[in-house]
């Protein structure tokens, strides 16, 4: 007999900006500002640059114009609410925001170095895989998680293992709350919504797009380059409502399902910004890395679901018929 595909429950976590995220653990002074990090230009000066040399990668601040001939691989969103995308050349994106800080990548053998960029990847993604492991009831479900690797800024994680001792273990299925139909509250579902923070989550096709002008229509080309659309936060009232509803007779078992994942996945990305703070001279401690992650049935959806509203946020993307009518609608 066949799995029902809706049982697995895959979240897909994206780090925000990463690039500049690393940039920002070597040199917290950069937080807070507009910031891009550059590939090194190719007709200009390749003498080797190392990481920890910070004041001299720093190559565009106020004061300080370098080379600008290099393009952007990556872009903070304070930089993209300026509308500087990925793939612009340094001095175009100087033109779009003067107030711009960019970091140019180290440079070794006269290319593009990328150590300091993959050591940060193994210690955030492992903090986040630690952090997911963290939230399993026993070590037996811990174990059977699994987790693949999409990039360096990426991976996909089976939440399924985990899910399911939830709704065994904690009362969660459909079939039990409708059994206690008398008791207003799970304590359970309660600590789902409220300390893991799932109710934070954004329902994909749920909201008004007037309401989000539409990050959800961005081209797949315009989430990767970025864009100051994906700024926009906050639920919309669709996705309240489909918060609010009483958990007895009101919720389907892959709703549930679905709902205990992003709980889950709203601990664990906690637990990497918390893991990843520095000090700065003026914001005291801020973090470095932030996620945003896709909660779904399959890999394909939970992808979609986690540009929709980036940066530091994620989205239930779920897979019936009418959410992802409505999800696909403006398309």
């Amino acid at each position: 007999m066949e799995e029902d595909p809706c049982c697995r429950v895959v979240a897909h976590f994206d780090l925000d900006a990463f690039y500049a995220g690393c940039e920002r653990e070597a040199n917290p002074s950069v937080i807070g500002v507009p910031l891009g990090v550059a590939q090194y230009n190719p007709l200009g000066d390749l003498s080797e640059v190392g990481p920890e040399e910070i004041d001299r990668r720093l190559i565009v601040r106020p004061g300080r114009r370098g080379d600008q001939n290099g393009s952007l691989i990556a872009v903070s969103y304070e930089a993209r609410a300026c509308d500087v995308t990925r793939n612009m050349r340094v001095a175009e994106a100087v033109e779009c925001c003067p107030s711009l800080r960019v970091v140019q990548v180290p440079v070794r053998h006269g290319k593009a170095c990328l150590n300091i960029y993959r050591n940060a990847s193994a210690r955030v993604l492992s903090k986040l895989t630690e952090g997911l492991m963290d939230c399993a009831l026993s070590k037996e479900a811990s174990k059977n998680m699994l987790v693949e690797k999409a990039s360096i800024d990426e991976i996909y994680v089976d939440l399924t293992s985990i899910v399911d001792e939830y709704m065994e273990q904690q009362q969660l299925s459909s079939h039990l709350c409708r059994m206690s139909m008398e008791h207003e509250h799970n304590a359970h579902w309660d600590r789902i919504l409220n300390e893991f923070g799932a109710a934070e989550s954004t329902i994909g096709g749920m909201d008004d797009s007037s309401t989000f002008r539409s990050a959800d229509g961005l081209s797949k080309d315009e989430l990767r380059r970025g864009s100051s659309l994906q700024l926009q936060h906050g639920l919309g009232s669709g996705s309240q409502r489909w918060w609010n509803r009483r958990l007895a007779g009101g919720w389907t078992e892959d709703e549930i399902r679905l709902a205990v994942g992003a709980g889950i996945a709203s601990r664990a990305r906690a637990s990497v910004a918390e893991a990843f703070l520095v000090e700065t001279n003026d914001k005291g401690k801020q973090p470095t890395y932030t996620l945003s992650a896709g909660i779904s049935h399959n890999k394909t959806l939970a992808k979609l679901a986690s540009g929709m509203r980036k940066p530091n946020s994620q989205t239930i993307c779920c897979a019936d018929t009418a959410s992802l009518r409505k999800l696909f609608h403006p398309l």
